[in-house]
């Protein structure tokens, strides 16, 4: 369900809220219409921000590797694009995108549907995507504002996160860990044994395939933030994924199973 064009355009001047909802697990969650975009926050932080999600978005467009993967229908370099390449200190060049067409992509955590709206809006992927949220009226609004409008493949399961990894036999090209409580990810995803059973979810390399990718939404805003990010990629991710990297987003570490291909260390 799209805005109009008035709202749209008002909504760069004003914040406008659309709707709000509550449940057990999120006592305030709102849709708003900010910069042309819906956000759904709740008291404490913004799950989902459509292709403004930018820690995402640059994370995204590190593993495509370019220019041509960030803006595959020839749109102009954006500022970030040129940290990209400034960071980098070259021209950015085509490179072998990671995520290709179709890929199976495990989604722990849905929001809006940022993932999925970003990389087939954005990036010209369609993936085929399970998505586990555990609040029914988080599913209810992502289908409602942003699902709806996509032609990726979805199913929607509304199940525990932790739980569902656990339970699950599949193995996938893409799994995105984005699960929070407000702000803070909840203890039962920072543990080894979850990591270890993401681990299990992946795709495993094999002769002329990478395996699959995982990529892990850390806060890092505050100093404690930071404290707590670094303990945990240094203690516990590197533990299960040695060969594992991360980015620094400017707000957000977003981990990865495997070394991100540039980085964005002045960006911001």
């Amino acid at each position: 369900m799209r805005p109009g064009f008035w709202k749209r355009l008002s909504s760069y001047f004003v914040e406008r809220q659309i709707e709000s909802a509550s449940s057990e697990w999120n006592p305030e969650l709102r849709v708003c219409l900010h910069r042309g975009r819906y956000q759904l926050c709740t008291a404490g932080a913004i799950y989902s921000y459509e292709d403004l999600y930018s820690n995402f978005f640059l994370a995204f467009a590190v593993l495509q590797s370019g220019y041509e993967a960030v803006f595959p229908k020839g749109k102009k370099k954006d500022e970030s694009g040129f940290l990209y390449s400034r960071a980098q200190g070259r021209e950015a060049k085509p490179g072998s995108p990671v995520l290709k067409e179709g890929a199976e992509t495990l989604l722990l955590g849905l929001g809006l549907g940022s993932v999925p709206w970003m990389l087939e809006r954005n990036f010209g992927l369609r993936l085929h995507y399970t998505a586990v949220e555990i609040d029914p009226q988080v599913i209810y609004l992502a289908q409602k504002y942003a699902l709806c409008e996509l032609q990726s493949p979805m199913e929607v399961v509304q199940a525990d996160a932790r739980a569902f990894v656990q339970q699950d036999s599949r193995q996938y090209e893409l799994v995105v860990m984005d699960v929070f409580r407000d702000a803070r990810i909840p203890e039962a995803f920072l543990s080894l044994d979850f990591l270890e059973d993401l681990e299990r979810r992946l795709l495993p390399a094999s002769e002329g395939r990478a395996g699959g990718t995982l990529l892990f939404n850390f806060i890092a805003q505050t100093e404690d933030d930071r404290r707590r990010a670094e303990f945990f990629f240094r203690e516990k991710f590197l533990e299960v994924f040695p060969e594992g990297d991360y980015l620094d987003t400017g707000g957000n570490w977003m981990m990865c199973n495997r070394q991100m291909l540039l980085f964005l260390q002045d960006a911001f």
